[in-house]
């Protein structure tokens, strides 16, 4: 049988869609850094979009998403994710702020996670001052996002 080696690269991406990022998956129960990028963002995207037929709410959304963060789904991907919900889904319940504007007593819409995909909080976590501290010293050495999403309610 013949190659088309022009589809080399669409074909490795296509190939891992059921690779799970803890090495789970199949077909070959890859792990996160060996599973292509562009693997895990359609990946991402092709799970969310069958949790919206499921779920319109955005906070049951971002959940869903969170739960499978460093599981199924890279957690950088998932916090991309998160980001589209609420920006798309135009949450009333849910509100982006400047990591800087960040109070205690607020409670958080989405998790928190940092640019290499470390989870800091889980969403529902209500923040206190020394939560609030423990953001403020892990960003100086690890960039968060610039902004957070907040339950309004």
């Amino acid at each position: 049988m013949g190659q088309c080696h022009a589809l080399a690269g669409p074909a490795d991406v296509l190939k891992g869609l059921g690779e799970w990022v803890d090495g789970s998956g199949f077909p070959e129960g890859l792990k996160r850094r060996y599973i292509p990028l562009g693997t895990r963002i359609i990946a991402g995207a092709d799970l969310l979009d069958d949790l919206m037929e499921m779920e319109s709410r955005p906070e049951a959304l971002l959940e869903s998403l969170e739960a499978l963060a460093g599981t199924r789904l890279d957690p950088r991907v998932v916090n991309l994710l998160g980001h589209y919900v609420v920006i798309r889904r135009e949450s009333h319940s849910i509100k982006e702020v400047g990591l800087y504007q960040i109070q205690p007593g607020m409670k958080t819409g989405a998790g928190i996670f940092t640019a290499t995909g470390t989870k800091l909080l889980a969403a529902g976590t209500t923040l206190t001052q020394d939560i609030i501290n423990m953001i403020m010293r892990y960003n100086r050495e690890y960039p968060l996002e610039e902004t957070v999403f907040i339950r309004a309610d």
